[in-house]
């Protein structure tokens, strides 16, 4: 039994749309690695309910600060989580209870495409989003989650 082009192309198209269908979301490896890192360094799993991680590493000083002065404005907003590596103060008016301090330093080896201070979006239990933060973009970023 021989197969014409064209059946075979079909099976070429199903079986890669097979594949990419396994493939729940755009961001399951880094969903799986961040959660491995919330239960390992702090005891607890990504919320079910629409969560904003602040990642905060100790990479950029500045960064941090201008990221921890912008907190403060959110600080009724349960959604919002800081996690920092940084030694530094912890903000005035942001809650302590919902600013992580990751004094291993796991989080400046944190591997989710970040590059430094960034934003990770959660909700039911997935990453649904993720932005790298620059002072550039930060305001904008910041009207996400209001």
């Amino acid at each position: 039994m021989t197969f014409s082009f064209s059946e075979k192309l079909i099976t070429v198209v199903l079986f890669l749309l097979l594949i990419s269908c396994n493939n729940n979301s755009k961001y399951s490896k880094k969903t799986d690695y961040f959660s491995n890192y919330l239960k390992k360094t702090f005891d607890k799993e990504i919320p079910d309910t629409k969560t904003f991680f602040f990642i905060l590493p100790n990479s950029c000083p500045g960064c941090v600060k201008s990221i921890q002065e912008s907190l403060e404005r959110f600080a009724t907003n349960e959604n919002i989580i800081a996690i920092t590596s940084y030694a530094g103060a912890t903000p005035k008016n942001f809650p302590s209870e919902r600013y992580w301090r990751d004094t291993g330093r796991a989080l400046d080896k944190l591997n989710l495409g970040l590059g430094g201070t960034g934003l990770i979006i959660t909700e039911k239990k997935e990453i649904t989003g993720i932005i790298a933060l620059s002072p550039e973009n930060l305001d904008s970023v910041l009207t996400i989650v209001r």
